[in-house]
């Protein structure tokens, strides 16, 4: 393994030598030697010291002779070859507990592994639950991350956190201990974070050169699928998961919106923010000033990145305003288009929303090309026609459609058949009326309670016709569910946990 000048001096630390180091001084160096060789350090006499001479870099020393400080120097690179090896057994074995206890000689410092989740995979043994801060101890005993501690921090370093490579934090609000972080994802996926603590000694370059070198090694085997193909990755964030299209466990679900605190069955919408074909791709470093923008600018919402696209998770039951203009606004300006899905009662909707998301602007960008910003309510028709399962067009139904199905299904309401006849016959009272057969008095009695409902305006014919389609497709579903299970549909709770697990109408992620 090759080390850097900063890694040599820290195994040499006991024996005090005087630095003089870049902090950017590579890792190029795997031997010491006498006399000048490629990819090793120099060790060599100046006066009464020692010097090692590692390129542009130096280590002095002082009262010991050159055969001593070869040897020691030599130690030194043999420490690292038999450190590295061991680190890559226990990753192989997915041993992580070990990974970061095989640490402690290394940095001298409080480490911990969380995944995804915010569950601890490994924490330094070397330090009890009492001597480093009141995170730690929960962290010991907890075996996760508080819900306090990150509410905390993600004020302070929210914002450099989310970026690649190691980086400092120090939270000046915060009780907790200051430190370096690497955030593990691969494939713009989020799987865990590896954090150091300054504790027992102050970090420096080297320590951020073997986080980058330990985050390397753990990123793709804390990634790798460990059970049934199809199911959720066991170290990714459960959010980020379902947007794969993995299936969650709702325990694994719920545990993960208590940091949000969030609700299952809140209101939830997504919305994807994405750059036009003809725009320069922007760096990472970019993509996540813009997440992390958006999370300050929309309360209640969490953003993430995937697949050079910007997605932002949002709990409507927790926003007090709409906040459409000024997410409009901020697409113009950064010349960005925006997709945003219908509202969805059920955070198990989250893949069906993103779909929805990104439809939109398909749709939008085919259709209406000189927009930026597309509803998915507006393109909902076409996506239904497309749509290649039953479950991703009963989440695409008319919103007022689904919530008066709702109020029939659950508390026997009439008002779903009284629009649907209203429709059918073009608008006309009398028809309808007499369809229904009930008074034209009755009927402009539930016409007005209609009004209390509707989103929407009638005298649109796009809402009109979004919405016959809608009828028409719970009819259908209602006579798949019948056929499926032998049962009438007699409450709404059961339709989510069918969609999404039936063999008939399964809920497909779109390629």
């Amino acid at each position: 393994m090759r080390i850097s000048m900063w890694m040599l001096a820290n195994r040499l630390e006991a024996l005090e030598p005087e630095l003089h180091i870049r902090d950017d001084a590579p890792r190029l160096f795997r031997s010491a030697r006498k006399a000048y060789s490629t990819n090793c350090v120099v060790v060599q006499p100046d006066g009464d010291d020692v010097v090692c001479v590692g390129g542009a870099d130096t280590i002095r020393f002082h009262d010991l002779d050159v055969n001593e400080v070869v040897e020691v120097c030599q130690d030194a690179f043999d420490y690292y070859d038999d450190w590295f090896a061991t680190i890559q057994e226990y990753v192989r074995n997915h041993d992580y507990a070990q990974v970061i206890n095989f640490c402690y000689p290394v940095f001298h410092n409080p480490l911990i592994l969380i995944n995804g989740n915010y569950r601890v995979l490994g924490i330094s043994s070397q330090y009890s639950e009492d001597e480093v801060d009141e995170e730690w101890q929960y962290l010991k005993t907890r075996g996760y991350c508080s819900v306090t501690a990150l509410n905390q921090f993600s004020g302070v370093w929210y914002k450099h956190l989310l970026l690649d490579g190691t980086q400092h934090f120090r939270p000046a609000e915060c009780a907790q201990t200051p430190g370096i972080s690497i955030q593990l994802r691969v494939h713009d996926i989020f799987c865990g974070r590896l954090t150091l603590l300054e504790k027992s000694r102050q970090v420096n370059p080297g320590d951020y050169q073997v986080m980058d070198l330990l985050g390397n090694i753990l990123r793709l085997p804390m990634y790798e699928e460990e059970g049934q193909s199809g199911r959720a990755l066991p170290n990714l964030n459960a959010l980020e998961s379902m947007l794969t299209g993995a299936q969650v466990s709702p325990d694994l679900v719920n545990s993960q919106l208590r940091y949000y605190h969030w609700e299952e069955k809140d209101d939830y919408q997504v919305l994807v923010f994405a750059f036009p074909e003809s725009a320069s791709h922007p760096n990472e470093q970019n993509e996540w000033l813009i997440a992390n923008t958006l999370k300050d600018q929309v309360p209640g919402s969490e953003p993430f990145r995937r697949e050079g696209k910007v997605i932002l998770i949002c709990n409507i039951s927790k926003c007090q305003q709409s906040q459409d203009d000024s997410i409009e606004a901020f697409a113009e300006r950064n010349h960005l288009l925006v997709g945003t899905s219908l509202t969805c009662a059920s955070i198990f909707s989250l893949r069906a929303l993103y779909d929805q998301a990104l439809a939109a602007i398909r749709y939008g960008q085919l259709l209406n090309p000189e927009q930026r910003y597309f509803r998915f309510y507006d393109y909902a028709m076409e996506y239904i026609m497309e749509s290649s399962s039953l479950g991703e067009a009963f989440l695409a139904l008319h919103p007022d459609i689904a919530q008066l199905w709702k109020m029939k299904i659950d508390d026997k309401d009439q008002l779903f058949d009284t629009l649907k006849e209203y429709l059918n016959n073009e608008r006309s009272q009398s028809k309808t009326s007499s369809k229904l057969y009930i008074h034209r008095n009755t009927l402009i009695y539930r016409l007005r309670k209609l009004d209390e409902h509707l989103t929407c305006d009638l005298d649109e014919v796009y809402n009109r016709d979004y919405m016959k389609l809608s009828i028409r497709m719970l009819e259908l579903f209602e006579r798949k569910y019948e056929h499926k299970t032998g049962n009438p549909v007699e409450n709404s709770e059961v339709i989510y946990p069918y969609l999404f697990h039936s063999s008939v109408i399964r809920l497909e992620p779109s390629t």
